[in-house]
This record gives structure tokens, C-alpha cells and sequence, in this order.
């Protein structure tokens, strides 16, 4: 049992920092204006998850976007107390770290972008995170 453990080692050493490391990059919102054009709106995010008009008959698109979370900057001291954690404790750090990177993953949350005349109008967060798909 425990040589099994030991084969393992190698491929646990790099779970948790490659996890920290592939986590999505949040969204910033305050990169879109007012006046923006959808089709600006759309090169940015991709296509919306879905398209309505509201009761002041604005255009919507609505997408679910990452926009809480820790930036590349952020991840970059975490990632090398990982690898740090795996060298000194021979690989056993991944046991606890790996699964808590499973736990705190990031969550989408729902963003609306309204438009009137093809120029956005409003940008609407949602404070409640999407569910999970």
C-alpha cells in the first residue's frame, strides 16, 4: 500500500499549484462603458447565454461571467507556496491542498448588458452566484 503511495507522489507534486494556476481570470467590468457598441461588448465576452428586451425595450444579453475572483497577481504567491508545501513535505501537502482547490473553485456570476440603439446603457451584476452547471 504504501508503494503505491509512493508512485503516486510524482503525479500528486503538481495537482494543486496547476489548479491555482489554471483558475479563470476575472472579469473587469468597468472596462465597458456606456456608449460601448454590442458587437465591442461581444468581442470581449463571446456570445451571450442569452438575448431578451426589457420593459423599456433595451436589447439584453445576459451572461455568466467570472467577476469575483483572484486575478493572475493574486495566484501567483499561492502557486509558490504550493510547490513550496509539496517540496517540503515530500508531495504530502497535495492530500489537504488538492482537494481544498476543488472546494473553493470560482464561481460565475449572472451579468446583463443592456442596449438602446445598439450602444450599451447598462451593465447589471448579480451579487448571487449562478448555480452550478
Amino acid at each position: 500500500m504504501w508503494l503505491a503511495g509512493l508512485l503516486l507522489m510524482p503525479w500528486m507534486a503538481g495537482c494543486s499549484p496547476y489548479m491555482e494556476a489554471t483558475r479563470p481570470s476575472p472579469v473587469d467590468l468597468t472596462v465597458f462603458h456606456n456608449g460601448d457598441t454590442q458587437d465591442s461588448v461581444e468581442t470581449r465576452l463571446g456570445a451571450p447565454a442569452h438575448q431578451m428586451t426589457n420593459a423599456d425595450a433595451e436589447k439584453c444579453d445576459s451572461y455568466l461571467l467570472y467577476t469575483n475572483a483572484v486575478g493572475a497577481w493574486g495566484r501567483t504567491p499561492i502557486i509558490i507556496l504550493e510547490v513550496a508545501a509539496d517540496v517540503f513535505t515530500v508531495c504530502l501537502a497535495e492530500v489537504l491542498m488538492t482537494p481544498t482547490e476543488m472546494l473553493t473553485k470560482n464561481d460565475k456570476y449572472p451579468v446583463t448588458f443592456c442596449f438602446k440603439d445598439d450602444k450599451l446603457a447598462s451593465v447589471t451584476k448579480s451579487d448571487i452566484p449562478a448555480p452550478a452547471q
